[in-house]
């Protein structure tokens, strides 16, 4: 991630394990991470997988969470 910080800006977007597993139950059988994972375990593996990487995505420039995440981050464009 350093490497990725020293030569760009970085975005950590920031989701709920809920809303993350509702969008990848949408195309499922194009994830091949979670293409055998069966439905009713999709939200504890996404929970799971999130907390692991919790710090390596905490180390990008920027977090961004909610709803306006697009107008949030032109922002940050903005003032850099």
């Amino acid at each position: 991630m350093e490497e990725i910080n020293a030569k760009a800006t970085s975005f950590y977007l920031q989701e709920t394990p809920k809303t993350l597993s509702e969008r990848l139950q949408i195309d499922k059988k194009n994830r091949p991470l979670i293409k055998r994972v069966e439905d009713k375990e999709l939200f504890e593996f996404v929970a799971k997988h999130l907390f692991e990487r919790r710090a390596f995505y905490e180390m990008a420039n920027h977090s961004v969470r909610g709803e306006e995440k697009i107008e949030q981050i032109i922002k940050i464009i903005k003032e850099n």
